[in-house]
């Protein structure tokens, strides 16, 4: 077999995958979680753009189209304010947890 030269190396690699991090971006999430009313009433006072499935699913309005959570997701507010479902595993390595709990009503930023 033959070896690559040191310039088609280089040459292979500019147009592979790069690392990348994500930065120091803050969001508001809250778990779906409705097992209690208090949960579901939560959600609803936190998450504007989100509706109740039958099947204890939430339906939540983002810029990409509707998309549905099940219970145990994390439900995501962005910087401009849109809401994102984002499955617990992908959520606990993607986010560490920056501020104590509030009430939804106390969110203003």
């Amino acid at each position: 077999m033959i070896s690559p030269s040191r310039d088609e190396e280089r040459k292979d690699m500019s147009i592979g995958p790069e690392r990348w991090r994500k930065g120091p971006v803050e969001v508001w999430a809250l778990r779906w979680d409705p097992s209690s009313k208090e949960g579901v009433v939560a959600m609803l006072r936190f998450c504007g753009a989100c509706g109740l499935l039958p099947g204890d699913r939430l339906r939540v309005k983002t810029p990409e189209g509707q998309r549905d959570a099940e219970p145990g997701d994390y439900i995501v507010r962005d910087l401009r304010g849109e809401f994102y479902p984002v499955k617990p595993d992908v959520f606990e390595a993607t986010y560490e947890m920056v501020g104590p709990r509030r009430a939804a009503a106390e969110i203003t930023d």
